[in-house]
């Protein structure tokens, strides 16, 4: 794993990566920022390949989304309902 997905805000470390531009409308995010609520750069790096295993996982699942139009004009419809019900 590179560890070039690891940022530094002050003291604290994030896991950050990119969205493709493609998941963007699927995923409603740039990139995926979590803090990892460390400030030891060995421990910033086990949250760090954790969190990239989530990452991928979400990455695969918008992938899948993106294959299949159906399923992706229900995860909008479903986006659209919870940003009402929020107002």
């Amino acid at each position: 794993m590179s560890f070039s997905l690891l940022l530094r805000r002050q003291a604290t470390y994030y896991f950050r990566r990119a969205v493709p531009v493609a998941l963007r409308p699927i995923i409603g995010q740039r990139e995926i920022l979590v803090s990892l609520r460390t400030k030891d750069l060995r421990e910033a790096k086990s949250r760090a390949a954790q969190e990239a295993v989530k990452a991928d996982r979400l990455l695969w699942q918008a992938r899948q989304t993106l294959q299949n139009p159906q399923e992706l004009v229900s995860v909008v419809r479903d986006r659209i309902t919870r940003r009402q019900s929020r107002n």
